[in-house]
């Protein structure tokens, strides 16, 4: 999965077609579940999996929703995207850098 979401991540850098295809096709929508699944397992850590698996899906998901906020793209998943960061940030067992950047991305959704 880390693989995956970090080649999507390197597709979705400083490339705007990509971006747009990415955000287009509706696929901001399908990364909403691993922000869920980690804000869900970071109060539960006795669930399967290492934590640095976890952080490194986490991060690599942060990654690609921050290349695509660009000036050029406006980012929406319905409503589901805002609450699931926000539960990141407010996630019990996450570190404070994972959080911020949570954060900074729910800023640059709410600035549009």
């Amino acid at each position: 999965v880390v693989d995956i979401l970090k080649l999507i991540a390197t597709m979705v850098e400083k490339n705007s077609s990509n971006q747009t295809y990415f955000v287009e096709s509706g696929c901001v929508g399908r990364l909403v579940p691993f922000l869920e699944s980690a804000a869900a397992q970071s109060m539960n850590s006795g669930s399967g999996g290492s934590i640095e698996r976890r952080m490194e899906i986490l991060n690599a998901t942060l990654q690609i929703l921050d290349f695509l906020l660009t000036d050029n793209h406006r980012v929406s998943s319905g409503k589901s995207l805002c609450p699931a960061l926000l539960r990141i940030t407010s996630a019990p067992g996450l570190p404070s850098k994972v959080k911020a950047y949570a954060l900074k991305i729910v800023g640059r959704l709410i600035d549009g």
